[in-house]
């Protein structure tokens, strides 16, 4: 008999999604250097 935890990692998902959101009302289109890295 498997362990419990194996058993319930057996039932969940195989990856979960996610996001990531950031706001900004100080930099502009010009300054903003970090999204370029995204």
């Amino acid at each position: 008999m498997p362990a419990i935890h194996e058993e319930h990692q057996k039932q969940g998902p195989q990856s979960a999604r996610c996001a990531v959101i950031t706001v900004s009302d100080t930099r502009t289109p010009e300054t903003d250097t970090g999204g370029q890295t995204v």
